[in-house]
C-alpha cells in the first residue's frame, strides 16, 4: 500500500511537470521539436527583451497562481478522500476565474483556460490512479481470500475492503482441526491414484460444509483440515457455527465411508477438535511464501483437543470456552485434562446434538452421566465406575465409557 501511495504521488508530480513544460512551450520559453534535434531545448535568452520576457513570465500572477495551485493539488489530492479532493479541485478553479472576471481585457502570458486545464488534468489523473489503486487492492484481497473463504464472504470483502486487516491483529476466534483417524493404515491399503481420489473427495466434501457455515479454511495438512471462524469478517456466533459444522461433517463422513467401502476402500473415521479464545490472525510467513492464518496458545489447544479424540474414542472434543459460547446445544462433559505444553487442566466436552433433539433415554443417560462425572472428580472411584459401567452397557456403540472405566481401574490398581 505504501509503494502504491508513493507511486501515486510520483505520477501526479510527473503530470504536473509535463503540464509546466507544455505551458512554457506555448509561452515561448521552451522549444519542443519532435522532428529533428533534441526533443526539448531551452530557448537562449541572449537579449534584453528575452530577459525581460522571462522575468515577466515567472513573476506574473497567472504563473505564480498556476504554480501554487499545481503544487497544492499534487501534494494534497493523493491524501484526501474523494469528496474533499473534489472540493479542493473546485476551489482551485475559482481564483483564475475571478481574476479573469475582474480584468477581462488584460494581457496575460497564461490564459485562464490553461489554469483550468491544469486543474482538470491533475484531478482526473488523481481519480484514475486512485481507481486503479483501489481496484488493485480489491483484486489482491479477492485472490488471497478466494482460496480460504466462501464466495459470499469474498463478495462482502469486495464490497467493504476497509473491514479487513491483513497486517495482523489479536481477535477472539474459534479455531478448528479435523483429521482422519488411522490414516496411515488407510494409505497402506490403497495405491497412489486411489489415495488421491479418496483425499480429494473427502477434502472437497468437508470444505463445502465448512464454507456453508462461513469458515475460513486455513490450510490442508495431508488429511487434516485447519479452519477458523470470526475472521476476516467478524462473526459473533463463531463458536456456534463451528460446532454446527462438526455435526454435519460427521454425518457426511459416514456417507462417504459407506461409499468408500462399496469401492473396496477403507471406511474412514474423523476426529474434530476446536477451541475459542484470543489468537493472532493476519498475513504471516516469509518473503517466499505468505498465508492468512492464526497463531497462539488457543490454536495449539485446539490441535491438542483433536488428538484427544483418539484417546477418548469420541468424534468431537471442544474446550469449555467453546461450549460456553454455544446456545441450544447439548454437551457431555468428558474429563479434565492436562494437555501437552499446558500447566493447568482444561475441562473437555463432546457436543451430542441440538437441544430438543434428544429423546427421553438420552436425557436420562446424561443426567446419570453428570452424576458419574461428579463422582469421578471427587475421586469416588467405585461410585463413578458403577455409573459408567451401567452407561457402557446401555450405550454399546459409545467408546467413551470403556476408556473411563480403564482409567478408573488403573487408578484403583495404584
Amino acid at each position: 500500500m505504501k509503494v502504491l501511495f508513493r507511486s501515486h504521488i510520483v505520477q501526479i508530480i510527473l503530470i504536473f511537470l509535463i503540464l509546466l513544460l507544455f505551458l512554457a512551450n506555448v509561452s515561448g520559453l521552451l522549444e519542443i521539436n519532435v522532428k529533428s534535434g533534441p526533443i526539448i531545448s531551452l530557448r537562449t535568452l541572449n537579449t534584453q527583451q528575452d530577459n525581460e520576457f522571462f522575468i515577466k513570465l515567472v513573476t506574473s500572477v497567472d504563473f505564480l497562481l498556476l504554480l501554487f495551485t499545481g503544487i497544492t493539488l499534487t501534494v494534497l489530492l493523493p491524501v484526501l478522500t474523494p469528496v474533499r479532493a473534489s472540493i479542493l479541485a473546485v476551489i482551485s478553479v475559482i481564483p483564475p476565474i475571478l481574476i479573469n472576471i475582474a480584468y477581462p481585457v488584460r494581457q496575460t502570458l497564461f490564459p485562464m483556460e490553461y489554469s483550468l486545464l491544469t486543474v482538470l488534468i491533475l484531478y482526473s489523473t488523481n481519480v484514475l490512479i486512485g481507481y486503479f489503486r483501489v481496484t488493485h487492492s480489491r483484486q489482491k484481497i479477492i485472490e488471497v481470500f478466494g482460496q480460504y473463504v466462501p464466495p459470499d464472504v469474498v463478495s462482502e470483502i469486495n464490497k467493504n475492503p476497509d473491514q479487513i486487516n491483513m497486517e495482523g491483529e489479536s481477535r477472539r476466534l474459534t479455531v478448528f482441526f479435523c483429521d482422519l483417524q488411522n490414516f496411515t493404515g488407510t494409505a497402506e491399503q490403497l495405491n497412489p491414484k486411489q489415495l488421491a481420489a479418496l483425499l480429494n473427495e473427502y477434502l472437497s466434501a468437508m470444505s463445502e460444509i465448512l464454507f456453508k457455515h462461513g469458515a475460513t479454511i486455513d490450510k490442508y495438512i495431508g488429511d487434516s483440515i485447519m479452519a477458523f471462524w470470526g475472521a476476516p469478517l467478524p462473526q459473533t456466533d463463531h463458536a456456534q457455527r463451528a460446532v454446527s459444522s462438526s455435526f454435519e461433517m460427521h454425518n457426511k463422513i459416514q456417507q462417504l465411508s459407506e461409499q468408500f467401502i462399496k469401492k473396496g476402500w477403507p471406511g474412514p473415521k474423523m476426529g474434530i477438535g476446536m477451541n475459542t479464545g484470543m489468537m493472532n490472525v493476519g498475513n504471516m510467513g516469509s518473503r517466499y511464501r505468505i498465508a492468512y492464518t492464526v497463531v497462539g496458545d488457543a490454536v495449539n489447544l485446539a490441535s491438542r483437543l483433536e488428538g484427544l479424540t483418539r484417546i477418548y474414542n469420541v468424534p468431537t472434543i471442544v474446550s469449555e470456552m467453546t461450549m460456553n459460547d454455544c446456545k441450544g446445544i447439548l454437551f457431555r462433559e468428558l474429563d479434565a485434562v492436562h494437555v501437552k505444553g499446558k500447566h493447568k487442566s482444561h475441562k473437555i466436552y463432546q457436543p451430542l446434538c441440538l437441544q430438543g433433539e434428544e429423546n427421553n433415554t438420552l436425557h436420562r443417560q446424561m443426567a446419570d452421566h453428570k452424576q458419574g462425572i461428579d463422582c469421578y472428580y471427587k475421586e469416588k472411584w467405585e461410585e463413578a465406575g458403577a455409573i459408567f459401567k451401567q452407561l457402557a452397557m446401555e450405550r454399546k456403540d459409545d467408546g467413551y465409557y470403556p476408556v473411563m472405566l480403564n482409567k478408573i481401574d488403573e487408578i484403583l490398581k495404584i
